[in-house]
């Protein structure tokens, strides 16, 4: 038959890979009709005689838009590549079949292409040819791939391109069989010349395979019957096969080998013996890890080459029953019946090393359970198919190398999951990382919970962090809680004692060593700063804070680095970790990720390879090596710049990702992912970025962008703040001038602030410098506290709102405020403007640019959307205003009340401009018209109405529904319209007619809202039976229904593009859902109430919401972080007012959670109390006045030092809500009484609970005195207080005080006479700063000093 059909005597069984690209769908090039089919016949033919499968593919087969330059060329370069392990993604001993169909190209220089689909029309430019893929790149890839064969396989024009290269291989013996003979084969379609799209080459290739009868075939024997049967057919083309490997050496030949005709029998799944094989599998799995992604797990070990942490760091679990070592109350948990273990601790606490020392220590146990590590991470980037019974899949394909189990394999698993053995588990599952699973957990946690039901002989060990446990839904009577405990102060002494390090007197700092990761990272990182304390290259800070430690320890990373002696990768490496890995990191957090993956192809926006392209390009700028002049004159050598060619391109990112990964040890590899090694480095990192940044811009004399483009997030400013040293900035008694001052400091923050100021010469609009202001006044208060004496001078702070910031601080008579010449402020600034009920509905006006609310408070509000600045207040429901929208032109706002009317109103003056009224109805909701020529409202009286605005007459009723009518909407043309009612249907209407088109039924509770999505084609519902239910134009039945509130559903709206819902709930909860899956893609939560509706901004990638909480947040959809809150309060006063025991001070009890201390002879308001977390009942002084103890529905008591107004402890023991405390006689007891009628005894030296009173008649007098305290507080005076108005006369009824309380004014002592003249504030403000102890004129000032004086 000719070379290569005799089958070898033995051939080794080898595993085949494939890899294959075709393409029918070209951008700019002719459409082709056969490549992707071709492709699909020569896989079939495979698969049904060779053995193939699925399981070939090294990656699934890239098809037309997968087809894409950078995605086939990042693929190829893929298959060089290593995994997370280390090792090679072709091995050795495995073979390569590539089969690329679709066009090609021959140039002038002689060289081929592949043409990918994204490929432009050629011209003469040079650049364009870089967008094909050229035979010597594929070549070159090739020659890095380590198969034993490797077969190219071309269909397409050209091709023969490929033949012309020749590849090295490592030989074998000239003894060796062929097949042993590692070779390199091309099949070709044809050579320089042009080839069909319904190829004959393909049909031959397929043919000759099917039909083929021996056991094996050659390449070389293949590739000649193609050639015979294309040419035998009468077509003008020659197919081409040849070795690629020098003929010097011996010809290897890659075989086919067909499969056996008959199957044999499946060997039957051993369950007898699968606890044993999944041991074994076990073993092998954490060989594999500790090898690859938990390698450098123990962070600390990258400053120091060996750490033994030994007694000092065994980590120690509460759990409700005792304290014990992790595994011992493991295995008391079980005997308690406890199946679920949530293992809980901060980051850094050891969960995941205390999870992997668990899994050694029971692998050990030959006779005991079968432990089962899954790194839950690995949720994130599963499959849709993967996450549906994800615990199962894992182990089957971890575990057991089963990716797609057959259903006796799965129930062979349960079997074991069901059964006990000997009094334990069989199976012991240890799930890491709950918190860091960043998609939706739903069906992940029902995968848990229905373990926990069913599973009786297995037990699951869940590690997450503290913050998460709220968010978990756990199975409650299964689980269980383990706290990891923090290392006690004397363990934390005698490590660093034991290490030679100093012992910090601050107890606070000794605190931050009690989490194992700072300790020891400290300890590495302090024995370095010791060695380089004297080399002005590193800037190594005093550690008080996390921010600093985490400074600390990549400084001693990069002082490490000088122990080399090369200067260019000391140089390079100094770049990674000052410049690269900040924006790599700031990058992924900006997009709220915690791993990139490297493939272009899974995501080709946003992975490693583009992410670097942008910041070798971003970053090689003259400012960086004014800011870095290490890096002067090296920007090429650095990478820096933009790069043209492929290849150039591969091999920066591969060394930047072996640097990283392999020798500074910053990232690893999971999978196809990158990560941070620590997820809090990702976001120190990050910071380092606007660090960097905002040194560049200071270069330029720019505001930094990172500081105006959006919100800093919470955890980025305190890591941000902590490292410029703001937490120090704290005022300090100077005991000598008797006064507060603010210690001076000079730093990042400081110096952007000054970018700001009216002095500085810095161009800049004025919503920018209002944005860059905000952000660094927020980070002064995160770290400072308060803004007391802080500089806002010559700034214009016309954008800031006030109100609530506390601007001053004092102890005694002696006051420190915020300063404020020259700048511009506006007075309303201070003044409280937010609702003060229940937000119902928020919307973005059409540019995005402002915010529109609806409130119980009978109020509509329009914001600033970029400062939260009030702009106007629509004013004349006089009920609760439940809907307000923007017309269409964006000139008008329509409004819907409970007071039965709909409103109209101008936009440019506030003026109420029509009334449209529902005779005795609450109106439920109002909306305008696509046209905005008419407005629809629906009511209480179940009937829908359509106004028109020209004549503000109804012309047309739809009636129909049985219940009130809650929500309307018209379909995008206006030509019908939408109801929604509380007799759980939804109507569709036609405008015209007023004819009921049909009515939906689905819902088994009342219907809040619906709307058409953005094209007209499905409808969207939302009710109290906890769904969302869409439904399509063609059918009356439910399309899809969305479940995971916990709650009734109150809103359900589109996005613009119709691809995504976003969804409220009386769950405190917003969430996001994928219209194409009907999976859930996102929870916002924050709210603290009922989230009543929700809204997409138009021009950015945001969300805002409404809540019950009073309060509006505008969320961030690519992170799910709240950016910002405008939150409602009360300015009424409680009629709990009691007076200092020297009857100069009243002492009030706010609706805002504040109680305030007023001077009563001047009617100044010295300071105000804050810190309880709800609703205040009490306040009181001790006997001397120097005290105050107040009391809350947060179930604490708080004890307040009346000279500084600071809280000096916290009384928690309480299961209610607290009504009242007093001192006893002499100051040294306080009893308290809640809400249960229980009274408890608490000591003020230690804070302890002394005792718990039972006796009911004990009781009684005790009740019965504080009450006579009560009465004796307020004497010899009379006090009123109606709503803010506090009116106090005296024994003889003469007036004394009339006081109007003002929610969120701290400004005691701040001095407004020098402020810049364009500052506005309005008589009406002035009188409310100046009775909080503002000045504005020199009289002012002396009765704000006989005020603090007590005069």
């Amino acid at each position: 038959m000719g070379i290569g059909t005799v089958t070898p005597p033995q051939h080794k069984t080898r595993r085949n890979r494939l890899f294959f690209v075709a393409i029918d769908k070209y951008d700019n090039w002719t459409p082709l009709q056969y490549p992707v089919s071709d492709c699909q016949r020569f896989f079939t033919v495979l698969k049904n005689f060779y053995g193939f499968s699925d399981e070939n593919f090294v990656i699934q087969p890239l098809f037309d838009e997968n087809a894409k330059t950078d995605i086939v060329f990042d693929e190829i370069c893929y298959l060089a590549d290593k995994d997370e392990n280390g090792e090679l993604r072709i091995r050795p001993e495995e073979n390569l079949i590539i089969y690329f169909s679709g066009h090609g190209h021959f140039d002038k220089n002689k060289e081929g292409y592949w043409v990918p689909s994204d490929a432009p029309i050629l011209s003469e430019r040079p650049s364009d040819l870089k967008k094909l893929i050229s035979v010597s790149e594929v070549i070159r890839i090739l020659s890095n791939i380590k198969a034993h064969h490797i077969v190219l396989i071309v269909d397409a024009c050209f091709s023969e391109a490929f033949a012309t290269m020749e590849i090295d291989v490592t030989q074998q013996s000239q003894s060796a069989e062929a097949e042993e003979v590692p070779s390199r084969w091309v099949l070709t379609a044809g050579r320089n010349g042009v080839v069909p799209d319904k190829s004959p080459f393909a049909d031959a290739l397929v043919d000759i395979l099917h039909n083929n009868a021996d056991t094996s075939v050659s390449i070389n024997w293949l590739g000649a019957q193609v050639t015979k049967q294309v040419r035998d057919k009468g077509f003008d083309i020659e197919p081409l096969c040849k070795s690629l490997v020098n003929q010097k050496y011996k010809l290897g030949e890659f075989f086919f080998h067909r499969a056996a005709s008959a199957s044999p029998a499946a060997t039957p799944f051993d369950t007898a013996n699968l606890q044993q094989t999944l041991r074994a599998g076990s073993k092998a799995q954490f060989e594999r890890l500790q090898k690859g992604r938990y390698k450098y797990l123990n962070i600390e070990s990258i400053l120091v080459s060996e750490i033994n942490l030994g007694k000092y760091l065994d980590v120690q679990v509460r759990t409700d029953a005792q304290v014990a070592s992790l595994q011992l109350a493991v295995e008391a948990l079980w005997q308690n019946k406890k199946s679920q273990a949530l293992l809980v601790g901060d980051g850094g606490m050891g969960k995941t090393v205390s999870l992997l020392l668990l899994w050694r220590d029971l692998l050990f146990d030959e006779n005991g359970p079968v432990p089962i590590f899954i790194p839950l991470n690995e949720y994130n980037s599963s499959s849709e198919a993967e996450r549906n019974d994800f615990v199962v899949r894992y182990i089957y394909k971890n575990l057991l190398n089963i990716p797609e189990p057959p259903d006796e394999t799965v129930n062979a698993l349960w079997q074991l999951f069901e059964t006990s053995r000997d009094g334990k588990p069989s199976l012991i599952l240890l799930l890491d990382g709950l918190n860091e699973v960043t998609v939706p957990k739903g069906r992940l946690m029902a995968t848990l919970n229905d373990l926990a039901a069913r599973a009786d002989g297995t037990q699951m060990v869940i590690s997450s962090r503290n913050k998460q446990i709220e968010k978990l839904d756990l199975a409650s009577e299964s689980a269980a809680l383990m706290q990891i405990l923090p290392l006690t102060q004397e363990t934390v002494v005698a490590y660093l004692k034991e290490k030679g390090q100093e012992v910090p007197a601050n107890k606070d700092l000794l605190g931050l060593f009690s989490n194992p990761m700072m300790l020891t990272l400290y300890s590495g990182a302090n024995n370095i700063a010791l060695r380089f304390k004297d080399d002005d290259r590193f800037h190594f800070r005093k550690v008080t804070t996390y921010g600093e430690l985490l400074w600390n320890f990549n400084e001693a990373q990069l002082a490490q680095l000088t122990d080399a002696n090369d200067e260019a990768d000391i140089r390079y490496q100094n770049f990674l970790l000052r410049v690269l890995v900040p924006y790599i990191a700031y990058r992924m957090e900006d997009r709220g990720k915690y791993a990139i993956t490297i493939r272009k192809l899974a995501d080709p926006v946003f992975n490693f390879k583009t992410l670097l392209d942008e910041a070798f390009a971003e970053l090689d700028t003259e400012e960086l090596t004014d800011i870095y002049p290490e890096f002067e004159g090296k920007r090429k050598e650095l990478g820096l710049g933009i790069l043209t060619e492929l290849d150039d391109k591969e091999q920066r990112s591969g060394k930047v990702k072996q640097f990283l990964v392999e020798r500074l040890r910053v990232l690893v590899m999971e999978g196809d992912d990158l990560r941070f090694l620590h997820q809090n480095f990702r976001d120190f990192f990050a910071v380092c970025h606007i660090r960097n940044v905002t040194q560049v811009a200071m270069v330029r004399r720019v505001l930094p962008d990172v500081f105006f483009r959006n919100y800093i997030p919470v955890y980025l400013r305190r890591l941000l703040g902590e490292i410029e040293g703001e937490h120090n900035v704290i005022p300090t008694w100077n005991a000598a001038k008797s006064r507060l001052e603010l210690p001076v400091r000079e730093n990042l923050l400081s110096a952007v602030m000054d970018l700001c100021r009216s002095d500085s010469g810095v161009v800049a609009g004025e919503a920018e410098r209002a944005f860059v202001i905000r952000n660094v006044i927020t980070i002064w208060l995160d770290l400072r506290q308060s803004l007391a004496g802080a500089n806002l001078t010559n700034l214009d702070l016309r954008q800031i709102q006030f109100n609530g910031l506390p601007l001053t601080k004092h102890k005694g008579s002696a006051y420190l405020p915020a300063r404020f010449e020259g700048s511009i402020v506006d007075g309303d600034g201070f003044i409280f403007n937010g609702h003060y009920g229940q937000i119902n509905q928020v919307h973005y006006s059409a540019d995005g640019k402002k915010l529109l609310t609806a409130s119980d408070d009978c109020t509509i509000k329009e914001w600033l959307t970029a400062t939260g600045k009030l702009l106007q207040t629509f004013t004349g429901h006089d009920d609760k205003v439940v809907s307000a929208r923007y017309s269409p032109d964006g000139q008008k706002v329509v409004s819907a009340s409970y007071d039965t009317f709909v409103k109209e109103w101008s936009v440019t003056t506030g003026a109420e401009l029509a009334s449209y009224e529902h005779a005795h109805s609450k109106v439920n909701n109002a909306v305008y018209s696509p046209d905005g020529t008419k407005i629809l409202t629906c009511a209480d009286d179940k009937l829908v109405r359509e106004w028109r605005v020209e004549t503000r007459e109804c012309n047309m009723m739809y009636a129909g529904h049985t219940k009130n009518v809650a929500s309307v909407a018209y379909s995008p043309k206006g030509d019908k319209i939408l109801s929604a009612s509380a007799d759980n249907t939804v109507r569709e209407w036609f405008v015209r007619t007023r004819e009921c088109l049909r009515t939906l039924n689905g819902h088994t509770e009342k219907v809040n809202s619906v709307c058409y999505s953005p094209d007209g084609t499905l409808i969207l519902s939302a009710s109290d039976d906890r769904t969302m239910i869409e439904w399509s134009a063609e059918s009356d039945a439910p399309f899809r229904i969305y479940k995971g509130h916990s709650d009734q559903v109150y809103s359900a709206i589109y996005s613009a593009d119709g691809e995504r819902i976003l969804s409220t709930s009386k769950d405190k909860t917003m969430r996001e859902w994928s219209v194409k899956t009907g999976l859930e893609s996102r929870t916002y939560a924050g709210h603290t109430d009922k989230v009543n509706f929700a809204s997409y901004s138009p021009d950015k990638p945001r969300v805002v919401s409404a809540s019950d909480d009073k309060s509006i947040r505008e969320w961030s959809v690519e992170t799910g972080t709240q950016l910002y809150a405008i939150s409602g309060q009360s300015d009424w006063v409680v009629n709990k007012c009691i007076v200092s025991p020297d009857s100069k001070k009243l002492l009030t009890v706010n609706y805002d959670r504040t109680f305030s201390e007023i001077h009563i002879a001047s009617g100044i308001a010295l300071q105000a109390f804050r810190g309880h977390e709800k609703w205040l009942h009490r306040a009181r002084y001790s006997s001397d006045g120097t005290k105050i103890i107040s009391t809350s529905d947060d179930m604490t008591i708080r004890e307040w030092l009346v000279e500084t107004g600071e809280c000096i402890r916290i009384y928690r023991g309480h299961a209610y809500g607290v009504e009242d405390a007093t001192y006893n006689a002499d100051g040294t007891q306080i009893t308290s009484r809640d809400f249960g009628h229980n009274f408890r005894k608490w000591s003020v030296a230690t804070g302890e609970c002394l005792e718990i009173i039972s006796d009911e008649e004990q009781k009684k007098q005790l009740h019965s005195e504080m009450q006579l305290l009560t009465a004796a507080a307020v004497q010899p005076f009379n006090i009123k207080c109606r709503y803010a108005e506090i009116t106090v006369k005296d024994s003889a009824s003469k007036p004394v005080l009339a006081f109007i309380n003002v929610s969120g004014l701290f400004v005691q002592g701040c001095d407004f006479r020098n402020v810049n003249p364009a500052s506005n504030f309005s008589e009406a403000v002035r009188k409310n700063l100046r009775s909080y102890g503002a000045i504005f004129s020199d009289a002012d000032e002396a009765a704000w000093e006989s005020a603090k004086a007590g005069i």
